[in-house]
């Protein structure tokens, strides 16, 4: 039976295995510091392998990185020579070169808000179309519009949004006060959605008998295999775009 102390508490005798009391002081010490050497050994191996797997998350960061550089780079390169063969004159290469920069720019803000994953492409639309309307009212009708692109879709799209933009403010919806320009999405088959841009109520509008480089960006940009890609058609009611691109989920 277990003693008890004068505060009325119970001492639980400890119980040592007899394989132990059988070793000698000594030979206890020498057990306990190879437990602790191969306690040590087992925490360093965890820290290299972590300081290993943290070794190649950066390398692969830094590949990514180098890659994205790269493709920008290239891309303001693409938009600098095609804007230049395309402009009436320094000022206007200026103008042209500094939005077309600026719309890349935002896309990419965008990007980097979400850690570049997918980006929402109402956000990507509202924020092209912005600094043009004071809030989204009668100017502006986006409709299913809630589906997540993959960055080098985004990239592409915005270029597209700010080119109709631009046109829009120029030569049609955006032109007029009464102008509106609606913008509605539906899902197509597998992962492709299609996109129209239906501008309305603007000055009378016509096919352009030059075509530039803003033309040429929005009809080849999207495309990312069959079924891809985007037409223009100048309506006498203002200009339609449709627009099919891969899409990742739901925002």
């Amino acid at each position: 039976m277990a003693a008890g102390n004068e505060n009325g508490l119970t001492a639980t005798p400890v119980t040592i295995p007899a394989a132990l009391e059988a070793l000698s002081v000594e030979e206890l010490r020498r057990r306990l510091h190879e437990a602790e050497e191969a306690l040590r050994a087992i925490r360093e191996g965890d820290a290299d392998a972590m300081r290993s797997a943290d070794d190649r998350r950066q390398t692969l960061l830094m590949h990514e990185l180098d890659h994205r550089v790269k493709n920008t780079l290239s891309m303001v390169l693409s938009i600098c020579s095609r804007t230049l063969s395309n402009s009436d004159g320094l000022d206007d290469f200026r103008v042209r070169f500094t939005r077309r920069i600026q719309a890349l720019a935002a896309t990419h803000n965008l990007l980097a808000d979400v850690s570049w994953t997918g980006v929402d492409l109402s956000a990507m639309i509202r924020s092209e179309l912005a600094p043009y309307l004071s809030s989204p009212g009668p100017r502006m009708e986006l409709a299913a519009l809630d589906r997540l692109v993959a960055p080098d879709v985004a990239i592409a799209f915005g270029l597209v949004v700010h080119e109709l933009t631009t046109n829009a403010v120029k030569y049609g919806a955006l032109s007029a006060e009464t102008g509106c320009v609606t913008v509605g999405g539906r899902a197509l088959d597998g992962d492709l959605y299609e996109i129209m841009w239906t501008e309305s109520g603007g000055p009378r509008v016509e096919s352009p008998r030059r075509h530039g480089f803003g033309q040429t960006l929005i009809t080849r940009s999207l495309a990312r295999g069959e079924g891809t890609g985007a037409t223009v058609n100048f309506t006498a009611d203002g200009v339609v775009c449709r627009m099919v691109l891969p899409v990742e989920a739901h925002a």
